[in-house]
């Protein structure tokens, strides 16, 4: 049993250098936070621990005791908000950008009265950075067992929105590629001063700190901008001065560029969404030990999709897009698992998924490899009625955001109650990053003799702000209908 046992952790660890992110499947496990690589014993064992086939049919086993035939149907989504993206958008979209381009477009110059929506705008956009995303999570499956034998479909999407900003072509006048320029003569008149004390000491801030900007540079387009202020009946708070230094120092960053009405600034939607078929067997070489392995046939579209960060009527593109801006392409998976007993109160497990590293085609060439998950857990029973679990990834997981990597620690318990209902609750949280913090989750199931209605959501304890409303930077649900017997 130990040799076997190290030929397992030899094929699982030494791939690990890297991994993808792992997706919580099931409602019973998000209920539990994740914590299921040491509990699984209905259908979903195939992802989570293939060892566990190597106990059903068995008859001493604590959980798994005379389970010959099982399916379970599934559907699961979420989302998570990474660095307030959605709240930055929302901010952009405060501004029309529509009437600002049309302004520059027709006229070949801003107008006065739109200056400080321009101001507003450049500020807004120069706030996002390549870190921050929205990630879409899907989940689905049908998955069935006889016996130590399983067969199933999965499938699994995860789609980023990731911004990429043009703070080069924002010039407001058409007839000059300098941005500098453009900015200091909106009215046409040069050698004006703001009579704002504020905005005063603010144009000697940019001379002195932006090196393209002269004094009177800074002078010319503080004055016009007060302009615009005073002329609208908006008060010169610290923000505006604020957002004013911030389109200054994009304009030196840029120093040329084309006019305002021609930038580029996007979202890109890109991400994998696939299906995999594993047969699955398991094998127990006593009431304590067992292993299990999977070997998947996988079919996948990569996704890489383009829409303007300015259009508010963006989602419609996005999926008129969607239909033309994938590859589709076929391969197939290892996984491997194994679940040690110590008696009927502690179980550890191990799952290593997409051992071979499986790869996909992506629309603009090359591939995107579906690296390899490790993940480790332990369960206690101290009772028949109440499971304790933990989980976590072994490994820094990758992820399609910029810069981002995942590495949960799952926390989880259930109690059964008269064998009806089951409560849950759990918690996660990504110990490779900070930005969505802890994430609660909780669940409940029915049994209803031979099948059993499962239901979970999670949602995290920090917030951001989209039109008026706070929403959990992350948040999921799943639900679930599984017979076993």
């Amino acid at each position: 049993m130990r040799l076997v046992t190290y030929i397992l952790l030899s094929l699982i660890i030494p791939s690990l250098v890297f991994s993808a992110e792992w997706q919580i499947v099931g409602p019973r496990a998000l209920g539990m936070g994740g914590a299921y690589v040491a509990v699984v014993n209905d259908s979903t064992a195939a992802y989570w621990n293939p060892a566990a086939f190597g106990f059903y049919k068995t008859t001493d086993v604590r959980k798994y005791q005379n389970r010959n035939f099982g399916l379970g149907v599934g559907v699961g989504a979420g989302y998570s908000i990474h660095n307030d993206l959605g709240e930055k958008i929302d901010n952009i979209l405060d501004f029309d950008y529509d009437v600002i381009s049309s302004d520059i477009s027709s006229d070949g110059q801003i107008s006065l009265q739109n200056l400080d929506d321009y101001v507003n705008l450049i500020n807004n956009v120069a706030k996002i950075n390549e870190n921050d995303a929205v990630v879409f999570k899907t989940n689905g499956y049908i998955a069935s067992r006889i016996g130590h034998f399983g067969i199933g479909v999965y499938a699994l999407g995860n789609i980023a929105a990731l911004p990429i900003l043009d703070l080069k072509n924002i010039g407001i006048n058409t007839s000059t590629t300098n941005i500098i320029d453009t900015l200091k003569d909106v009215d046409g008149t040069t050698g004006e001063t703001p009579s704002n004390s504020n905005l005063q000491d603010l144009a000697q801030e940019i001379a002195n700190t932006l090196p393209n900007w002269s004094l009177s540079d800074a002078n010319d387009y503080l004055a016009d901008l007060e302009d615009s202020l005073n002329t609208q009946g908006i008060p010169i708070t610290q923000d505006i001065i604020n957002a004013a230094y911030t389109v200054a120092k994009v304009a030196n960053d840029a120093q040329s560029g084309k006019s305002y009405d021609q930038n580029q600034s996007k979202i890109k939607f890109n991400g994998l969404i696939y299906v995999e078929v594993p047969l699955t067997y398991g094998y127990a070489f006593n009431k304590n030990f067992a292993i299990g392995g999977n070997v998947k046939f996988m079919k996948g579209r990569y996704y890489e999709s383009y829409v303007s960060l300015y259009d508010d009527n963006n989602d419609n593109d996005l999926f008129d897009n969607a239909k033309d801006d994938y590859e589709e392409s076929t391969t197939f998976g290892v996984d491997l698992g194994a679940m040690y007993k110590i008696g009927n109160t502690i179980t550890l497990g191990i799952v290593g998924r997409n051992l071979n590293t499986p790869k996909f085609d992506k629309p603009s060439g090359g591939e995107y490899k579906l690296d390899p998950q490790a993940r480790a857990g332990i369960a206690i029973t101290p009772f028949s009625w109440l499971t304790l679990a933990a989980d976590i990834d072994l490994t820094k997981n990758d992820t399609n955001v910029n810069n981002y990597d995942s590495q949960n620690l799952s926390i989880g318990a259930e109690i059964e109650l008269l064998k009806f209902l089951a409560l849950r609750a759990g918690y996660y949280k990504n110990l490779a990053e900070s930005d969505i913090d802890n994430v609660y989750t909780a669940g409940l199931g029915l049994n209803f003799y031979l099948f059993r209605l499962d239901a979970g959501i999670a949602f995290s304890d920090k917030t951001t702000t989209i039109d008026g409303n706070d929403l959990p930077n992350e948040i999921k649900a799943e639900v679930a209908l599984s017979f076993e017997f």
